[in-house]
């Protein structure tokens, strides 16, 4: 996930789920602070997630994010217009949403199988 979208309660509850998240931590107000070192008070899930984005092996899995993800969201936005919505209403914006990715995925399918 996008720096900055990571709450505490949303990786404690990924991790009763068996999902290991990895998301960049926010700079510590304090320079000085490590912000991979777990904090005093965090559940463990969340100290698992500090010491798992300040290892080596998670910085890479982090990275490969960008190969993935951001072409998705990339192609959406520049050629297939969901950068502005020409409807109201979450019912709406979810259909929109919903071709789109399922456009996306036929041609992308399409593209791997020719």
């Amino acid at each position: 996930m996008d720096g900055g979208y990571s709450a505490m309660k949303d990786i404690e509850q990924l991790a009763a789920r068996g999902i290991a998240v990895f998301a960049p931590l926010q700079p510590p107000k304090n320079p000085h602070r490590d912000r991979y070192e777990p904090r005093a008070g965090q559940s463990k899930a969340v100290a698992e997630w500090r010491r798992r984005m300040g290892s080596s092996k998670g910085r890479e899995i982090y990275k490969l994010r960008a190969s993935t993800a951001e072409t998705v969201n990339a192609e959406l936005r520049c050629f297939r217009g969901l950068d502005r919505f020409l409807v109201r209403t979450l019912p709406k914006v979810t259909c929109v949403v919903l071709w789109s990715v399922i456009a996306y995925d036929l041609m992308r399918l399409f593209r791997l199988t020719t």
